[in-house]
């Protein structure tokens, strides 16, 4: 029995680009096929020349993980020090009336304080 902790099944959205999926995940396109073929299911096999259109596709572990730790350095967020004062302008369009609702609105932030005024 295979252990599912040596690969990731990823769903694939839309056309997959094998070439530019190699670079981002720094495995060969061949491998990505051998590896792929060797933990699907008999429908999901590709063959050397992938199809236009792949649900999933099933990628090393390791691979996966490096990937996202290049993307991901640290799992805190910074809160911006400091003040900043911003003014935007909304508007709301009801369209079963032609109503429109023009505002503005104040915000100003000031450390951990958020103050958001209508003018």
């Amino acid at each position: 029995m295979v252990s599912e902790d040596s690969y990731i099944k990823l769903k694939i959205n839309g056309l997959l680009d094998l070439e530019v999926f190699s670079k981002e995940y720094h495995i060969s396109k061949e491998e990505i096929i051998k590896f792929h073929n060797q933990y699907c299911e008999i429908g999901e096999i590709l063959p050397l020349h992938l199809p236009k259109y792949v649900p999933f596709l099933y990628l090393p572990r390791k691979n996966f993980e490096n990937r996202n730790l290049e993307f991901v350095k640290t799992n805190d967020l910074q809160y911006p020090i400091g003040v900043s004062q911003k003014k935007y302008g909304v508007v709301i369009n009801y369209l079963h009336s032609n109503t429109q609702i023009h505002f503005d609105v104040n915000v100003k932030r000031d450390g951990n304080l958020v103050e958001i005024n209508k003018v």
